[in-house]
């Protein structure tokens, strides 16, 4: 969701003046942030890693980061969180009724989860 009210101006501006598609904006949003959310999933994996009781080895550490289905597992979940975001966000039209969507949809979310 937009954290800043400017971020807000900006996209119900492009919205009212029918500048472009709002499907452009979040598509080119999206593409710009790619490279900074492929390497949270990262840094959690570290984390992760060391925080609890696997091997301590750095070999099996490089393996744990470097397994591919842990890694697309990781980086899904984050795309998938940043898109629910985006569409929350195009869907309201106040940063209150999109916080007040937001963890309803979360709470539907981990109950289907488990």
């Amino acid at each position: 969701m937009f954290k800043k009210k400017g971020i807000l101006k900006i996209k119900n501006n492009i919205r009212k003046n029918s500048m472009y598609r709002l499907f452009i904006y979040y598509l080119a949003k999206v593409f710009a942030e790619i490279p900074s959310n492929l390497l949270g999933p990262i840094i959690l994996g570290a984390v992760v890693y060391f925080l609890t009781p696997l091997q301590k080895d750095f070999l099996k550490f490089v393996n744990f980061q470097g397994t591919f289905y842990n890694k697309a597992f990781n980086i899904m979940t984050a795309f998938a969180s940043i898109y629910l975001g985006c569409c929350i966000g195009a869907v309201s039209k106040d940063v209150e009724v999109g916080s007040a969507i937001a963890p309803l949809f979360a709470i539907i979310f981990f109950l289907v989860a488990g």
